[in-house]
């Protein structure tokens, strides 16, 4: 901590009053409420999302005047160990992380402990006098005990990773809260799962009940009551009336954009019918496959969609499933028609890369969920199929029945999850060329088309590819192979190597064709190929460096004086 940052504390009391993980006294001595404060401090910084609190000694109560003091948390002493010592090892529920720092400010001594938040943890502090452990934080002026405010640790918990938001008691929901409507469509949704397990007499006992008088009988086989019986906030998401007739204190909206058209649709809750709302609003566009991609129609044709309803449903509930609702922002389907889907929900994947990769292709499956309550309790109404299985099911169809792109996840944003679905995009011109003058059936070609786009690909199918000869490198950086580029008449843009090797090329070709070659011709050849960001300054330095090292290798060589020297070859490269 710097004296800098001290001052800013000190100057934004004096400005809005008390702030709720800082406290400031002119002195205090017994160990005990110290030790409350700090619980306080520490509760009260992670409730406000700040990285540490600060209990700072020296400052005029009220006005919090620099005045000085002379308390040093070691002089305390309490039975054989010093204040610091008995607060760090016996006070705390846990090791208490703060540090002190001593500033002098005007010749008065100011003492500070910065206090790390408790992060996902209350901090607890053993009471004396009642002989139990308690946690504290702050309200107004004075510390308060944390059980007082149910939603401020319900907050701090809210953090773990095991924490289940959807499995708490909405607090106030009644059955009067619930709509009917969702209810019933939640238990269609329950009797056609029994229905493929052949499981009548669960059939016959949720058919029998009356959901008006007791829709209670048939939460409880949904999964979306306590053991108590109480509504959980995930039955109130997927069920409730409207996200402002109780204190859910979540934002319960699904955001719909259709970018081609400019059309925007908000879904509230229950989200039972908003998911089904919202998969009915995504265009769904037919693939033919296996066909000739152009001309007549040939009585082969096999008509499918490029996503089932089955799957964007699953896709959509998974974001329902994973958001982090303590957040308060709405999930987000952003479409354009026949090309993208992207889904957005906030809070950052549980798993890494490698991991949803596994998942797709069926080695493993995930163990851990946001909202494994709501999670349940979407599959027992058919909202979901069961755990883990969204992404293969994708994987599979994507690579056995309609050959699109693999889904892409932003791996970037910390703090959402991303994941775009592609459409079918395909380039005629592309597919026309290559229907005319190769014998290619018409997925490789739509496959073909991909990489030349630079999706990703399942890398069985990629390697299949590559052992024809039609692309070059890896699954996730793939190329066309030259000479399907010759056939495109782009053998020019093949990328032998890497880009600026692919550059070097050029320009030795450009010198190969051109009589008396300047470097003005040069210039206006490779200056549109070179990066868009670049300034004509950095592209000539760049030019001029890919000259000298063609030089320096013996490729080319140059007459006359440098302002107007020709460029000549000196030796043929190999792709020659």
């Amino acid at each position: 901590m710097t004296e800098e940052e001290l001052l800013k504390i000190i100057d934004n009391l004096k400005v809005t009053g008390e702030i709720p993980y800082v406290e400031a006294k002119s002195n205090l001595s017994d160990i005990h409420k110290i030790g409350k404060t700090i619980s306080a401090i520490s509760n009260s910084a992670s409730w406000k999302d700040q990285e540490y609190g600060y209990f700072i000694w020296g400052l005029k109560d009220k006005t919090w005047d620099i005045m000085g003091t002379e308390f040093k948390l070691e002089k305390i002493k309490e039975g054989n160990l010093d204040g610091n010592l008995w607060l760090k090892e016996r006070g705390f529920n846990y090791k208490c992380d703060f540090l002190e720092n001593e500033f002098k400010i005007k010749n008065n001594r100011i003492y500070v402990l910065k206090i790390k938040n408790c992060g996902n943890e209350p901090l607890y502090f053993f009471h004396k006098d009642k002989q139990a452990w308690i946690a504290h934080i702050r309200e107004g002026q004075n510390d308060d005990e944390l059980k007082n405010f149910p939603e401020r640790l319900k907050y701090i918990c809210s953090k773990r990773v095991d924490y289940d938001w959807s499995a708490q008691i909405c607090e106030g929901a009644t059955v009067e809260d619930l709509d009917l409507e969702a209810v019933e469509i939640a238990r269609n949704g329950y009797l056609e799962k029994q229905r493929k397990l052949k499981n009548q007499a669960q059939i016959d006992v949720l058919a029998a009940i009356d959901l008006e008088k007791d829709p209670k009988k048939f939460l409880k086989y949904a999964k979306m009551l306590t053991k108590n019986g109480d509504l959980t906030n995930g039955c109130m998401l997927l069920l409730g009336k409207d996200k402002s007739v109780v204190n859910c204190g979540f934002a319960g909206e699904i955001g719909y954009v259709e970018k081609t058209f400019g059309i925007k649709e908000i879904y509230s809750v229950p989200f039972q019918k908003a998911i089904i709302n919202v998969v009915n609003k995504i265009s769904i566009k037919n693939i033919e496959l296996p066909i000739k991609l152009f001309g007549e129609y040939t009585g082969n044709n096999k008509l499918l969609p490029n996503y089932t309803p089955d799957l964007l449903r699953e896709f959509v509930s998974n974001c329902v499933a994973h958001q982090d609702y303590s957040k308060r922002s709405r999930i987000k389907v952003l479409e354009t028609i026949h090309q993208s889907i992207e889904l957005i929900n906030e809070g950052a994947s549980l798993y890494q890369k490698h991991d949803l990769e596994r998942f797709q292709i069926g080695d493993d499956i995930p163990n851990n969920y946001r909202n494994e309550s709501l999670v349940n309790a979407m599959i027992e109404i058919g909202l979901m199929e069961a755990k883990g299985t969204g992404y293969n099911k994708l994987f599979q169809y994507n690579t056995k029945e309609v050959y699109l792109p693999l889904p892409k996840i932003n791996w970037d944003n910390k703090t959402q999850f991303e994941v775009k679905l592609y459409g079918t995009p395909i380039d005629k011109n592309f597919a026309n060329i290559l229907s005319q003058k190769t014998n290619l059936e018409p997925e490789v070609i739509l496959l073909l088309d991909q990489v030349q786009k630079g999706f990703r690909i399942d890398y069985k199918i990629f390697y299949n590819l590559k052992k024809q000869g039609l692309v070059e490198g890896t699954p996730t950086k793939g190329r066309l192979s030259l000479d399907l580029m010759k056939i495109m008449d782009k053998e020019d843009e093949y990328i032998d190597k890497s880009e600026d090797e692919h550059l070097k090329i050029l320009i030795w070709k450009k010198i190969k064709q051109t009589k008396n070659c300047t470097r003005k011709d040069i210039e206006s050849y490779i200056y549109p190929k070179f990066s868009g960001h670049l300034s004509d300054e950095k592209k000539y330095i760049k030019l001029m460096n890919f000259l000298a090292v063609l030089k320096k290798e013996g490729w080319i060589d140059s007459i006359g004086g440098r302002k107007y020297a020709t460029w000549i070859i000196k030796k043929l490269m190999k792709l020659e």
